[in-house]
């Protein structure tokens, strides 16, 4: 089972998002119901292995707090992205996380952690579509506030990847 941990924003505000969208044959878009923020990326896990990591991310307490996005750009492999304000609630979350998933023997990926929501992906050059973004987008920032991680599943598909709640655990 093909696992990660993430937040995802309410549907009001991932449909604002999904508004900022436009016709291109250089991009596949992802859908508004696959925005989300990774925290932690577990890759391959066996299902039998499902209930212990329950436990152990039941574990992990942190207070709610709110997110703002800030920034949009692309990463070298064609990924645009829309990014968040720097939070020091999300930082301590995605490090407990971390923490707790490196003591269980889960590898993570040894990359910075850069908070974003994948709106999609450019086949060629990306830089007109990140400034058809930020026009777009226009300063105008999306808040919601966070009180809970999510525990995902993601099955991989030609039309893109289909993603499940295997668990949600909740902010004290």
């Amino acid at each position: 089972m093909r696992l990660f941990i993430a937040l995802d924003p309410p549907a009001d505000v991932r449909d604002a998002i999904s508004d900022l969208q436009f016709p291109s044959n250089q991009i596949r878009w992802n859908n508004a119901d696959q925005f989300h923020l990774t925290l932690a990326f577990l890759g391959e896990q066996a299902d039998n292995q499902l209930d212990a990591l329950c436990e152990q991310l039941a574990e992990i307490h942190f207070q709610p707090f709110d997110l703002q996005t800030l920034d949009m750009g692309c990463f070298q492999h064609g990924a645009l992205w829309l990014g968040f304000q720097a939070n020091p609630s999300l930082a301590r979350l995605q490090k407990q996380l971390a923490r707790s998933l490196h003591r269980s023997a889960i590898r993570l990926e040894h990359r910075r952690f850069h908070p974003h929501l994948t709106l999609g992906r450019s086949r060629s050059n990306p830089a007109p579509a990140v400034e058809q973004l930020q026009r777009r987008l226009n300063h105008q920032r999306f808040t919601f506030g966070v009180d809970r991680f999510l525990l995902k599943s993601s099955v991989l598909r030609q039309d893109g990847a289909v993603h499940q709640v295997e668990a949600e655990f909740l902010a004290d």
